[in-house]
């Protein structure tokens, strides 16, 4: 799913038969309904005990011929029936674990057969589902003296409010069918050893050996986790400094400062921030009882000084007149020194630092004769380190602001990735140099000669200096920054999607191992982490008859995936999130979670292979004859503004004209798809995409027969052919670039398991990507383009980048010891950096967890001028010295 209009994918079923076509009614038989037993009261008292304690039952029940209770713990067995006391109590001890009791009422009596009404059925890609009876009885051996046990009934699945009704079927039923009822009794856990987990610090190096480095004044933080968390905690330093406690959850170390506070009492799990001055070794200590456990770790200190100034980015810099604007970088260590600048002759009105906290810092200053600056680093009131830099004319009566530079880039770069440093040089000036020198903040020196009107630079923080030569002397020195998004690793979670949550940060979803207890996880970045734990086999369980269907043993032995593959948010109401993962679609109602509508595959009478085809080329397991043999996955889904919700899974596209409407009643806005005339209609379909362009919206859909495309909602579909695009697609992004030298200005980007197809004009072109030479996986798994023609490339070998809509990429790969396998990336600014300044964030789904990149006030220096001189798409003409805003970003 896309950012310009927020898709995820969807769980669909269709109600009853398997054309999709819901039955008004089952077959109904005769009845004689017995005398109904009640159960007019079963609690226990308390609800919550400590381990080893004991909770009183209490029941009252009436016209029944036998009461029994069981419990559904193994490690807690109990059994007690009676056909005598039909209001009474009894007592349990000694329970050691959270235990569920049921209580079973019998009527008095028998008969001969069961009405049965038919319910609506989980919807179906294929045939109809046929409800199973109740799940197979649990074993209820007592543990503690107690009434002679008697066989108890298999427990049946349990409403809201505890009590349930045996499922039915179109059969005849059992005579007796008793009442039953539910009570939890919760355990608090029992007594853990002492131990402590984790110990460690977020300092430069040594997390492997637990000795780390940092320099003076460097805050580090310090993490630990103690169990059990009742346990008495110190932290000690060898200096003597008092570790401060913060808030492990702030986003900066200097946040952390703000934040925190000095205490003699330390949590079980927590953060520290400390200064050391000195080599300090820390110590934790965790005490329960007459028991201690300890761990230490060093901290070593650089106290070396040293003091870095340059001006535009040189130690001496050339201008051609004055008055000149000029721009200090500086570096001290350690991080502790105060700095002070001064300039000969002094500057008038300029504001430079004097004994000022900032290790490292810019600032711009106007400079009008020869000037030189000096800078000192000093500690302790003593001057540890000085350096210099000069500023000289070498060529009067030149102006200068007649000379241009920037860099040609709409979006930041990524580390390392080759970014065009262009110029432009009045035509009367033209004559008088012959080279242009680019330098950076690494004092890396690239020239070129100035006809050539741009160069190829790797992209890195800190900004560049352009400056013209004249006989090897510089003249009119330009400063040029280029905004770098450095992506690291913000989280260890598996994520399969990232989608942007409404200008709000973003959702991710992630992939768990197997079951997971029932449990998915959406985590939102904004930017600070926050976890959704969505019960999805509680909230799935209780729709309709699936509750009847659906057993953990099943889900966890034969099923076994569950990735969020699809995230979207109803755009007319922030405040409903929709979630979709193996079985089930959810949406978030208040503080809950409920189910839109669940997805399985069932056989009623032939074998089952056990699997089929799903999203992304994965295959979905299932089970055999008679039950649910396998439960589709939706790949991807979005909420529209005008109600509607479409979907993408393995069984093709559906979509609901009103959500709002099916929510309330299902009849009044039911299914679309599964139509037989429907191309798409039995095919995975992996990705979706909403394009509204000259008042129209388009939908294009990707998957195992391509690439389609409806104009009128999804209701009909059409190929997008043309040329060379064959196999599944696994990805598909869409942007109207506007170029005029374009008989058609939709560009389409498709990806498959070989790479990127570019279609435009009616053709589809095959796009290469700069692989590594170990890369023997060529799969694109998701495209995402923005407004200013750059398109992002989540691979199986990584992320790639193009600025110029697809016709070439660069490798933008985070660096690391191995090459991320990347899933999915989203790409947000909150306004337009062509017009004004904006904040900007790059998400990245990985197979080994989530990354991310942030560029604070980012705005394009070439403006509009530079990016609209040439449109994008279009062959640039041949850059020179006086038409050098020419040149292709």
């Amino acid at each position: 799913m896309k950012t310009k209009i927020a898709l995820m994918g969807l769980l669909l079923f269709t109600w009853g038969c398997s054309d999709g076509v819901m039955p008004e009614s089952g077959p109904s038989l005769s009845t004689t309904p017995p005398p109904p037993a009640e159960i007019v009261d079963f609690s226990a008292d308390p609800l919550t005990i400590d381990n080893g304690g004991s909770v009183t039952l209490s029941w009252d029940v009436s016209n029944a011929s036998k009461v029994e209770i069981v419990s559904s713990d193994t490690g807690n067995r109990f059994s007690y029936s009676t056909d005598k006391e039909f209001k009474g109590t009894t007592t349990i001890e000694n329970l050691k674990e959270t235990t569920t009791f049921i209580l079973s009422a019998y009527p008095k009596e028998k008969v001969a057969e069961v009405a049965v009404e038919e319910t609506p059925a989980a919807m179906v890609v294929g045939k109809a589902v046929t409800p199973t009876p109740s799940p197979e009885p649990t074993p209820t051996p007592a543990p503690v003296p107690t009434p002679e046990p008697t066989p108890a009934p298999a427990p049946a699945p349990t409403g809201e409010d505890g009590e349930t009704t045996t499922p039915t079927t179109p059969e005849t039923l059992p005579a007796v069918l008793p009442v039953q009822k539910s009570v939890t009794v919760t355990v608090r856990g029992a007594k853990q050893a002492l131990s402590i987990e984790r110990f460690y610090a977020d300092a430069d190096v040594g997390i492997e050996t637990g000795n780390y480095s940092a320099e003076a004044g460097d805050t580090v933080v310090l993490q630990w986790s103690v169990v059990p968390a009742e346990a008495k905690i110190t932290l000690t330093a060898s200096t003597g400094e008092q570790p401060v406690v913060v808030d492990c959850t702030a986003s900066t170390s200097e946040a952390m400062e703000d934040e925190g506070e000095v205490t003699s009492e330390y949590p079980a799990a927590g953060c520290a921030t400390v200064v050391p001055s000195e080599n300090t070794t820390y110590t934790l200590e965790a005490k329960l009882g007459d028991e201690t456990v300890t761990e230490t770790l060093s901290v070593s200190v650089d106290k070396e000084a040293s003091a870095e100034l340059t001006v535009n980015g040189v130690k001496d810099l050339s201008v051609s007149s004055y008055p000149q604007q000029i721009q200090l970088n500086w570096k001290v260590s350690p991080k502790n020194a105060k700095v002070t600048i001064v300039a000969n002759p002094a500057l008038s009105g300029a504001q430079l630092p004097q004994d000022a906290d900032g290790y490292e810092g810019m600032i711009s200053v106007t400079v009008t004769q020869d000037t030189t600056f000096s800078i000192a680093a000093t500690v302790g009131g003593e001057a540890s380190a000085v350096a210099q830099a000069t500023v000289k004319s070498q060529m009067g009566g030149l102006d200068c602001s007649q000379f241009g530079a920037y860099a040609a880039i709409s979006t930041p770069a990524f580390t390392g990735e080759a970014v065009k440093i262009a110029w432009s040089v009045p035509q009367a000036a033209a004559s008088m140099f012959d080279t242009v020198r680019v330098v950076n903040s690494a004092s890396e020196v690239t020239e070129s000669a100035v006809a050539t009107g741009f160069v190829e630079v790797p992209a890195k923080s800190g900004g560049y200096t352009v400056s013209f030569l004249s006989q090897n002397k510089d003249y009119c020195s330009k400063v040029v920054n280029v905004p770098v998004a450095n992506i690291t690793s913000v989280s260890k979670d598996k994520a399969v999607r990232v989608v942007s949550a409404g200008g709000k940060g973003v959702y991710v979803g992630t992939v768990q191992d197997g079951f997971a207890d029932g449990v998915v996880k959406v985590v939102k970045y904004d930017p600070s982490a926050s976890d959704m734990s969505i019960p999805f086999f509680e909230t799935l369980q209780s729709f309709d008859k699936v509750t009847a269907l659906l057993t953990e043993r099943f889900m966890e032995n034969v099923i076994q995936t569950y990735p969020v593959n699809a995230i979207t948010m109803e755009p007319s109401n922030n405040k409903r999130l929709f979630v979709a993962t193996t079985g089930g679609v959810f949406y978030q109602e208040g503080e809950g979670w409920k189910t839109l509508t669940p997805i399985l595959l069932t056989e009623d009478e032939e074998e089952y292979s056990g699997s089929h085809p799903t999203c992304f080329g994965q295959t979905q397991s299932g089970n055999t004859k008679g039950k649910i043999v396998g439960m589709s996955q939706v790949c991807d889904m979005v909420a529209t503004e005008d109600g509607k919700l479409i979907v993408a899974n393995d069984g093709g596209v559906y979509t609901v004209d009103d959500v709002e409407k099916h929510i309330v009643n299902y009849k009044d806005s039911p299914w679309k798809g599964f139509e037989a005339d429907n191309p798409l209609y039995g095919s995975v379909v992996n990705d979706i995409e909403v394009l509204k362009t000259g008042g129209k919206t388009l939908i294009f859909a990707a998957g195992s027969k391509g690439v389609y495309k409806s104009e009128n909602g999804g209701s009909t579909w059409t190929a997008v052919s043309g040329g060379a695009l064959n196999g599944t697609v696994y990805g598909v992004s869409a942007i109207d670039s506007q170029v005029p030298c374009a008989s058609d200005s939709i560009v389409l980007f498709a990806a498959t398991d070989t790479g990127v197809s570019v279609y435009q004009n009616g053709t589809w072109v095959s796009k290469p990507l700069p692989l590594p030479a170990s890369a023997t996986d060529k799969r694109v798994y998701n495209i995402t383009t923005d407004t200013f023609g750059t398109v992002y490339v989540a691979a199986a070998s990584g992320l790639y980048v193009s600025r110029d809509f697809g016709q070439s990429f660069v490798d933008a790969t985070p660096a690391g010891d191995s090459r991320p396998v990347v899933r999915s990336v989203s790409v947000s600014y909150d306004g337009d950096p062509r017009k004004a300044t904006a904040d900007y964030s790059i998400y990245l789904a990985t197979e080994s967890g989530v990354m991310s990149a942030a560029i604070p006030g980012f705005k394009f220096q070439g403006g509009m001028s530079a990016m609209e001189a040439t449109p994008m798409g279009c062959q640039p003409p041949a850059a020179n010295a006086s038409a050098t805003a020419s040149v292709t970003q």
